[in-house]
């Protein structure tokens, strides 16, 4: 994300969207959202995007300059917008930048997302799937584990040698993804829609 500039939240919004239509993805990589201190986050609110806030081991919060310069000091991270912003399109295939902004005051005030009646053209749930014969038990419990499986690992070895084989987790697809990544998982696992 781009650093230390000013938009509104409606320039904000648009901007990860079209990350995420090319992308299946918005890329939460330490960049934080400040304003000025408002009620609501409308679609006219100013913001920067500036780096994270840095806590020092005094327990003291430390906002970068572009914020202070610009005296913006609510904030909204990285990880909430684009958490927020996911889950919304796993439910609507084409929200508006109201709503995807009515949702990030929804989980500001709530600390949870907000309920959306999902449609038929939304955002699908992503497949994980294992598409050749595993025998490496060791790769299958580290599958296992990095999924969070219950299956017994015998159960699964089993079931893992009828090709392909989905794992089923629900999980949105950038997280997926950062799973299959994190735990080198590429070469036996796809991510796909």
């Amino acid at each position: 994300m781009l650093k230390d500039r000013i938009l509104t939240f409606e320039e904000l919004i648009k901007e990860l969207l079209s990350v995420y239509n090319d992308d299946g993805e918005i890329v939460d990589d330490g960049w934080t959202v400040y304003y000025k201190d408002v009620k609501k986050i409308k679609k006219t609110t100013e913001c920067c995007i500036s780096d994270n806030i840095i806590v020092t081991d005094d327990d003291e919060e430390v906002y970068p300059s572009f914020a202070v310069q610009n005296d913006m000091d609510s904030y909204v991270t990285d990880e909430i917008i684009v958490d927020v912003i996911t889950e919304y399109l796993m439910e609507k295939s084409k929200p508006t930048v109201k709503q995807l902004i009515d949702a990030i005051n929804y989980y500001l005030e709530n600390d949870c997302f907000i309920y959306v009646e999902a449609d038929d053209n939304a955002y699908k749930k992503p497949q994980i799937v294992i598409e050749k014969e595993i025998t490496d038990k060791r790769v299958l419990m580290k599958i296992r584990k990095a999924f969070s499986l219950e299956i017994p690992l015998g159960e699964f070895v089993e079931q893992t040698r009828n090709i392909p084989y989905i794992i089923d987790v629900k999980l949105t697809l950038p997280e997926a993804k950062r799973i299959v990544k994190n735990n080198e998982l590429k070469d036996y696992v796809t991510v796909k829609f």
